[in-house]
């Protein structure tokens, strides 16, 4: 960071430093909408009637004003000014990271040298607690974000409230008067990650759903895109601006690879197939895994080709990825969240 910046910022952080700090502030990103998480503290702080402030995770001086005077804040991603001023210790930041389950490394643990370290420490360092999905996640997510066990909440995730709501029947009978072509088809959701490279990130996908589709009279891929990207490709059904758990809920099977998606998914214990044909090239460019994809759904439900995944749609098995992964998420996520940050004002 420039030196007059870094200036800057200090100086800031020091006359604040006698500002009384008060008040919940949550940090929305692009995505955030996406994720839900935030939406979902939101709507259980306007029930119950609790005053809150909301702010975009930009670089605006607003924003770096609101951030200095709060007593919590609350983000489900990294920030620009958190990564690059060191708050004082009346100032909580709660981190609702977006991803549930173990799959995809993050944060500390994707750290190869000292360099790497030195910015995951800039990134997380105001990291007071995170929340996560289950119980037995808390070592793993306290040595990821560099933090003790005593600042792992697992609370479960809040946007997974929602699913307990879910009426699938009732969903599944929408889509089809929506997508009246697909009925008596089974629906398989492909939903990939966000890949690092440029041509990735401009919405192409490694699926040919169109060919696959044509494969089965019985069976479609309906596709999501991460919330990060846009689909280049419109030759098939594009689901990526339909609700989360909608989606979910009307899907017969989930198609994707490295997203955390498949632990949301996991809540209908319905199959879920992998589909990793850059598995190697994926590892060695983006981020290594804490677990393979054979670990997580066994083989048989792993593709590493569209033959493969052809064949794995005709026999596809279910998996307890939600009892491994996802225990904590009851449907009073939120709740659980409001009542901590109400004990900490």
């Amino acid at each position: 960071m420039p030196y007059l910046l870094s200036l800057f910022l200090k100086i800031f952080v020091f006359v604040f430093s006698f500002v009384k700090k008060d008040g919940i502030t949550l940090v929305f990103s692009d995505t955030s909408l996406a994720y839900s998480n935030l939406s979902c503290i939101q709507n259980t702080l306007d029930l119950r009637k609790i005053p809150y402030k909301v702010c975009k995770n930009n670089k605006s001086l607003s924003t770096l004003f609101l951030l200095l005077k709060s007593k919590i804040i609350l983000l489900d991603q990294s920030n620009f000014f958190l990564s690059h001023l060191k708050l004082k210790s009346d100032s909580i930041v709660i981190q609702l990271w977006h991803g549930g389950g173990l799959y995809k490394k993050v944060a500390f643990d994707i750290c190869t040298n000292a360099q790497d370290f030195k910015r995951a420490k800039r990134i997380h360092k105001n990291t007071r607690f995170v929340n996560i999905s289950d119980e037995k996640l808390k070592a793993d997510y306290a040595r990821m974000f560099n933090v003790k066990e005593s600042q792992i909440l697992s609370f479960g995730l809040p946007r997974l409230d929602r699913f307990f709501q879910i009426h699938s029947t009732k969903n599944k009978q929408e889509f089809l008067q929506k997508y009246p072509a697909l009925k008596g088809k089974k629906i398989y959701l492909y939903a990939p990650t966000f890949r690092e490279s440029r041509k990735r990130r401009e919405g192409e996908i490694l699926l040919d759903v169109p060919k696959i589709n044509r494969t089965f009279d019985d069976k479609v891929i309906i596709v999501r895109s991460h919330p990060s990207l846009k689909l280049a490709n419109q030759d098939f059904i594009n689901v990526s601006y339909e609700p989360l758990e909608w989606i979910l809920s009307i899907s017969d099977a989930l198609i994707s690879d490295y997203s955390s998606i498949i632990f949301d998914f996991a809540f209908f214990h319905r199959p879920i197939l992998l589909y990793v044909p850059d598995l190697e090239d994926y590892l060695a460019s983006n981020r290594p895994l804490y677990r393979t994809p054979e670990e997580l759904v066994g083989r048989e439900n792993v593709a590493y080709t569209q033959e493969e995944l052809i064949l794995a749609m005709q026999q596809e098995t279910s998996h307890c990825l939600w009892e491994e992964y996802m225990e904590s998420c009851k449907g009073d996520s939120s709740a659980k969240v409001v009542d901590f940050m109400l004990k900490l004002l």
